[in-house]
């Protein structure tokens, strides 16, 4: 068994004679898989294709760059898929056996399909990470719902990473072939030839998936090899190389590192970028406790600590290449740092194996496991409620004249569910009114033509608009903005659009710093303590109808002080 898990059965679990016969194990185990598959499909039903998943429908095309009266065109083969992952390889990102996978459900297949796929697929990733986690003779009934209840609650985004296809595939799945190739490597060092022939083009693929696990993975591997801690002439060597070779693959799409470039760019000088590389692994809870533990490991345990260390060497070392991702990229605890916190809660788990010793009886694991499905079942139901109230915003912008819609996410009924719903709002936020890649997706997807864009204003600016003559007073009036009207209660600067020489202009919103940063929330001003903010912006800006009037928003800022609007 791999080295660094307890064979002794004193962990976190109890041996299989305090749960019972082996038949009674087999039964637990499938109780487990069947509920766990059921509420991750429960689960994934009630969430609505949006953002990427939407373009994925479609053969590639550059968002920006279309023209009004463009109509893109529907996935309705292979070669659709082939011509799109060719431009995305260029221009987008090169994981192009992930995104192969997205296509061909957002586009042939379908959805529903995918919710059923997806389901069975997480049953595998967490049987995959439990032996990963635990080894498979250290594996009990208690410590694969552990491992699923890590994947549901534990991980970034937990309310929707899972879900839609173009997070599942390129993350959960992604995972699913990182542990696959790390459980093989791990086991198999003398193979047969053919073997080793068939298990080449799978470890390649699996290093051609998501960079958040491939580059990590693939740096531990030249680490062990280059230090000699593994054979260079087994037959395992061969497999690392296939996964490397894949990672290599990935990495040369031109586009991998324009988005890395993009990312770096994002925070100019050496003292800002440093500042959010540091808050990037503080906001990371599995990193930040894990060093906690291992700090106490190395003060109150040191010849323990130095075992764990040897005995875990090259999970150790993935966590390492993680973190220097996340410093390098600043990606901070999103979705391009799960790899570090799978990682990190894997070694968690099994430095718990090491000192904690509880006997979980049969009857207690599936009292936890009753509790799991009632709170799973709850955010299913939850989410299902906001699911509804999204598709009648769908159904009133497809109903609607004009494409302007009056809509604000629903409030959570259940806060036990909090954490883990999607409020419905992630593409269609007050700041991207006029988001122009969000409502042609919109559009597109649901097969309506773009010329009516979809704008979407919240009950309470739809309350303002209804009455006209008592919303542009001179009281509402804000100075220095050219025309702009706002009230407390609404979350745009709003201009009247009547006239033609008002529509098609560009605004751009200028800030009021003279107080050094004084008024700003502690965040905002180290900010601007460390490297300064703009003082003026170029924001989203539009046109559009309500009950028969034009006008011009602009997204209110809720934390600087405006000084003037000025149209370009």
């Amino acid at each position: 068994m791999p080295h660094g898990i307890n064979n002794n059965n004193n962990g976190i679990v109890p041996p299989l004679r305090a749960v019972g016969s082996v038949s009674h194990q087999i039964w637990l185990y499938v109780l487990i898989v069947l509920s766990a598959g059921v509420m991750f499909y429960l689960r994934s039903t009630p969430n609505i294709p949006m953002e990427d998943n939407l373009f994925f429908s479609f053969v590639k095309f550059d968002v920006e760059d279309v023209t009004c009266d463009y109509e893109p065109v529907p996935i309705s083969g292979i070669d659709d898929i082939v011509k799109s992952l060719h431009k995305m390889y260029q221009s987008s990102n090169g994981r192009i056996p992930v995104h192969f996978f997205v296509m061909l459900f957002m586009g042939i297949v379908g959805v529903e399909t995918f919710y059923v796929v997806n389901s069975v697929v997480f049953v595998a990733v967490s049987c995959l990470a439990s032996v990963f986690i635990f080894s498979r003779r250290g594996l009990t009934p208690f410590r694969m719902l552990l491992t699923v209840l890590v994947l549901l609650y534990c991980m970034p985004q937990t309310a929707s990473l899972w879900f839609c296809p173009a997070y599942g595939i390129n993350y959960m799945w992604s995972l699913g072939a990182t542990l696959l190739f790390l459980l093989l490597w791990r086991s198999c060092r003398c193979m047969r030839w053919w073997q080793v022939a068939v298990l080449c083009p799978v470890c390649y693929m699996s290093g051609w998936t998501h960079e958040a696990f491939v580059v990590p993975v693939s740096c531990m591997l030249i680490f062990v090899y280059a230090m000699r801690l593994r054979d260079v002439r087994s037959s395992s060597a061969i497999l690392a190389l296939a996964y490397v070779a894949g990672t290599v693959t990935l990495l040369c799409a031109p586009a991998v590192w324009s988005r890395a470039d993009g990312s770096v760019g994002n925070y100019p000088g050496l003292v800002s970028w440093t500042a959010n590389a540091v808050m990037s692994l503080l906001t990371n809870l599995p990193f930040d406790i894990l060093v906690v533990v291992m700090a106490w490991m190395w003060t109150a345990r040191r010849d323990d600590f130095r075992r764990f260390c040897r005995d875990n060497l090259q999970v150790l070392a993935i966590v390492f290449f993680a973190t220097g991702m996340v410093l390098v990229l600043v990606m901070g605890f999103t979705r391009g740092s799960i790899a570090l916190s799978f990682f990190c809660i894997a070694l968690l788990l099994r430095i718990a194996c090491r000192y904690i010793s509880i006997k979980v009886p049969a009857v207690a694991m599936l009292c936890v496991l009753s509790l799991f499905v009632w709170h799973q079942a709850a955010i299913a139901a939850e989410a299902r409620r906001h699911y509804k109230h999204y598709k009648e915003m769908i159904a009133d912008f497809l109903a609607s004249p004009t494409g302007t819609v009056a809509y604000a996410p629903l409030d959570i009924a259940n806060p036990l569910t909090a954490p883990w719903v999607e409020p419905w709002a992630i593409d269609i936020a007050s700041e991207s009114l006029f988001d122009r890649a969000r409502e042609m997706g919109i559009s597109f997807y649901y097969r309506h033509p773009w010329h009516k864009p979809l704008r979407v204003v919240t009950p309470s600016e739809a309350s303002v608009l209804q009455s006209p003559e008592t919303f542009f007073i001179p009281a509402n009036r804000v100075p220095g903005t050219g025309g702009f009207y706002t009230v407390d209660s609404i979350e745009h600067l709003i201009l009247r659009a009547d006239s033609a020489e008002v529509q098609g202009r560009s605004y751009t919103v200028r800030y009021d710093f003279s107080d050094g940063g004084a008024s700003l929330p502690l965040r905002k001003r180290l900010k601007f303590r460390l490297y300064g903010l703009s003082d003026q912006e170029s924001l989203p800006v539009g046109t559009f109808t309500y009950e028969g009037h034009d006008y011009v928003a602009v997204p209110k800022e809720k934390v600087y002080k405006v000084a003037a609007v000025d149209a370009d």
